[in-house]
């Protein structure tokens, strides 16, 4: 039988502790993380809009608007007013068309739904061109500039 003196014994559990220390803060500090909530949580703004009746000069109807894309197709509107509502959004990359669907939109929102030529994408800015037929809401020939925040 082999002793070991208090000085070994306090060496070997030293050689324990550190390595399983180390292994539960790694653990701890790898856990999953909420960047990909974080993402989807991102701001976007109407930084352009034009059409027939808004011109360049016009104040934007989407001063104090603030939108998220969300998955799966979830298009949340932040009103000025703190209040929120949700439409459906889809762009199809083999027609380049982007489609907003609500209900009841409400002005200025409604001016957004319908079909929308994408003109350009980036990851900070959608640019889109109006596509379906003018009615007593849409607008014919509008333009629609997104950028994210």
């Amino acid at each position: 039988m082999h002793i070991i003196s208090h000085t070994q014994f306090f060496n070997f559990m030293k050689k324990l502790f550190i390595p399983a220390l180390f292994s539960i803060l790694l653990a701890i500090g790898c856990s999953k993380s909420d960047d990909n909530d974080t993402a989807k949580l991102t701001s976007w703004v109407v930084s352009s809009y034009q059409s027939t009746t808004v011109k360049v000069t016009d104040t934007n109807p989407f001063d104090g608007y603030t939108f998220e894309f969300n998955d799966p197709n979830e298009f949340v509107i932040h009103r000025p007013n703190g209040s929120s509502e949700t439409a459906k959004w889809a762009i199809d990359s083999n027609s380049g068309l982007a489609v907003f669907v609500m209900d009841n939109a409400s002005a200025p929102v409604d001016l957004i739904i319908g079909d929308w030529q994408v003109v350009s994408q980036t990851a900070t800015e959608l640019k889109l061109q109006r596509q379906d037929a003018p009615s007593t809401v849409v607008e014919e020939s509008a333009a629609i500039v997104f950028t994210q925040q």
